[in-house]
């Protein structure tokens, strides 16, 4: 063999310079099956909330998914090689079909867009597709998802897998090589060997599986699309001009560009001139482009709406008379009857769609709802059975307690509860599993209180009270710990309950000694803004003095009865913090942001679910006077029962139980 032959010395080379092929073609690999498996997760969600319109949730248009695409179409886009192998010619196949099929996909996810990352992300896209194009066959869609072109690429993808799965029937020698003459795929002819080597076999399995998973969005799309049409009544009223009419809608924003000036203001007459007349022409092109493909939806979608109204109507029929046996749903005849049209979005010509919809979706929003309550806060509702009414909002701070400061931060909603959950922490021989039980609770409970405070402060006043609390919560719910004193370690040392909240009373007076006089009395901050371990050690004093107060004037109380006071307490103030939950679901269901209103109106749906039970025990206490700003926060609250029953702040609570009358008083929210 001569070293210097120029065939010879051209192979090595050739082998040298394919070597990282298989690696590249490893990375095409990857990159396909994160797609794929984006994918089969939004796959996965729409059956499980039962959405079958599979509203794209992880595989959406943006820079990562293009990203992914493009190394994904690496094979379609190699334009420097043959590539004769029959894998290689395959891969090409997969990926045009994966390309489709991912178009098809993210269509939804240009909904909530505006107009800047729409044009962004679309003439990515556009731009990807076209060369795929230029090099080999394919179908691009680069047009807004909406109605009849989202109905057209399920039908492109379905043709698309289809002509993949009859190449790959045909590789198993299960189905003809040729179809009316047609041959997909150049079968391999002798000596020829891929570069990618095992990789393209990789490549094509997982770009096809990618493609059958892929294609089960779109094709239900389609087939809902084509239901709807042949449901409504739209196909027998309108005129054959009107079914292909194409909607202002689809070219508005191309012909607003069209007329506007230019954005600069430089260069000659002349130049400016050309420059308008040149974007007036492209955009009219753009316009042009964007009809075609709008009438050729309409087209695919009108034939296959025709080939679908009869296998439907039979369907109906035969529903009709299977109902007909089945005795009517007084339920279903009564929601019926409520016209809830002008809440659905919907596009011009679509006037019999929303009436669709609301019977379609009220399936996903029942099973998110479903999902909700199986999903329940039952240690919450355990403790929640404690409550009482409003004894334990007034109970807590008693105005008997000196005060340590001339102004005291105000109180959120979270932070007595969650220092009257360390107290009972630190409490002498109570069982560990009434702990944990009340722990338990307060963990769920604190969740929704979380969600009431971030909704309804409006002013964003309580910010800095609520992150104390929350810092509070996380050391004594992890570590049993308040401001880093064991709390279990005074549990466990206390002979008596007195002793061990005297204990507590002292270390937080102890704080806030030591603040006044790091401040020397000039207490320059407001009180929102004082550290969290002086906002903390504030709260715990007034509490637990509070409580001290009425061990006094009691006799006989154990220290399990005192657990269970203080849990009737938490309970109080945590049901009175959720009567606002209603107010929340409802600010949910109205949220302005349209590209956020379906996920808050799903967690509004699933919050429902959950706190059923929840909104049921708090709706057998009678709460009133309150106006539903007010009803928001605790001080409040704290100063309509001063209002109504100054008594309930200067006595203990077992005198206030003593009496009928204060036990009884209600307030109700307007």
């Amino acid at each position: 063999m001569d070293l210097f032959d120029p065939l010879y010395v051209q192979d090595c080379a050739a082998a040298i310079f394919s070597s990282p092929m298989p690696l590249i073609g490893t990375y095409v690999a990857a990159a396909s099956l994160a797609c794929s498996l984006a994918m089969a997760a939004d796959v996965y969600h729409g059956f499980r909330n039962k959405k079958r319109w599979f509203p794209c949730k992880f595989f959406t248009l943006n820079a990562a998914t293009l990203t992914l695409l493009g190394v994904a179409m690496k094979l379609s886009l190699d334009l420097s090689g043959s590539m004769p192998s029959f894998w290689d010619q395959l891969a090409k196949l997969s990926s045009n079909a994966f390309m489709c099929t991912a178009i098809g996909n993210s269509m939804p996810s240009i909904g909530p867009m505006d107009n800047k990352e729409i044009v962004m992300n679309v003439a990515a896209l556009v731009i990807l597709a076209i060369t795929v194009v230029v090099n080999k066959t394919g179908n691009p869609q680069f047009v807004i998802a909406r109605s009849v072109t989202s109905a057209a690429s399920g039908g492109i993808c379905f043709s698309t897998a289809l002509i993949l799965a009859l190449t790959w029937l045909g590789y198993f020698k299960t189905w003809p090589n040729r179809l009316w003459g047609f041959e997909f795929v150049k079968w391999e002819p002798q000596g020829f060997e891929s570069n990618y080597k095992w990789s393209s076999i990789m490549i094509t399995v997982i770009q096809s599986l990618g493609v059958g998973i892929g294609t089960i969005s779109p094709v239900y799309r389609w087939l809902y699309a084509v239901k709807f049409k042949c449901s409504g009544s739209e196909g027998g009223s309108k005129s054959r001009e009107d079914k292909f009419k194409v909607e202002d809608y689809w070219i508005q924003k191309l012909a607003h560009w069209k007329e506007r000036p230019l954005a600069f203001q430089f260069g000659s007459k002349n130049f400016r001139k050309r420059v308008h007349l040149t974007k007036r022409g492209l955009l009219e092109f753009c316009i042009g482009i964007q009809i075609v493909i709008v009438v050729v939806s309409k087209s695919v979608h009108l034939f296959t709406v025709f080939l679908a109204r009869k296998f439907l109507s039979c369907c109906r029929y035969c529903e009709g008379c299977r109902k007909k046996f089945k005795a009517n749903d007084p339920e279903d005849e009564r929601g019926s009857k409520l016209d809830l049209r002008r809440f659905v979005l919907h596009l011009e010509g679509e006037e019999e769609l929303p009436l669709q919809m609301m019977k379609n979706n009220s399936d996903a929003t029942d099973n998110l709802i479903q999902m909700g309550k199986k999903k329940h806060p039952k240690y919450f509702i355990e403790l929640l059975k404690n409550f009482t009414g409003i004894k334990g909002i007034a109970a807590f701070d008693s105005d008997h307690v000196p005060a340590l400061f001339s102004e005291e931060p105000p109180n959120c909603w979270a932070l007595p509860v969650v220092t009257l959950t360390t107290i009972a922490i630190a409490l002498p021989n109570i069982k560990n599993h009434m702990v944990h039980q009340l722990l338990s609770g307060v963990r769920e409970g604190l969740n929704y209180v979380a969600l009431v405070e971030k909704n309804l402060d409006k002013g964003r006043n309580l910010v800095s009270i609520r992150n104390a609390a929350d810092i509070l919560w996380l050391e004594a719910d992890m570590f049993c710990r308040w401001l880093d004193e064991d709390l279990q370690k005074i549990s466990l040392e206390g002979k008596s309950s007195k002793e061990n909240l005297g204990r507590l009373s002292d270390m937080a007076k102890n704080i806030v000694s030591e603040f006044k006089t790091n401040t020397n009395g000039n207490l320059e901050e407001k009180p929102i803004d004082w550290p969290v371990k002086v906002i903390a050690a504030n709260s715990m004093y007034r509490i637990t003095k509070t409580i001290l107060l009425e061990l006094e004037s009691s006799s006989g109380q154990t220290d399990e009865d005192l657990f269970a006071q203080l849990s009737a307490m938490i309970a109080d103030i945590l049901g009175a913090c959720l009567t606002n939950l209603p107010r929340v679901i409802s600010m949910k269901c109205f949220c302005s942001a349209i590209e956020k209103r379906e996920e808050s109106v799903n967690r509004a749906a699933h919050l429902l679910g959950e706190t059923e039970e929840i909104l049921e025990m708090l709706q057998q206490h009678e709460l009133s006077g309150l106006s539903p700003d007010q009803a928001a926060y605790l001080h409040e609250w704290r100063a309509l029962i001063k209002q109504k029953n100054p008594s309930k702040f200067v006595s203990t609570p077992n005198n206030d139980t003593a009496s009928n009358g204060s036990a009884e008083l209600s307030i109700t929210i307007e």
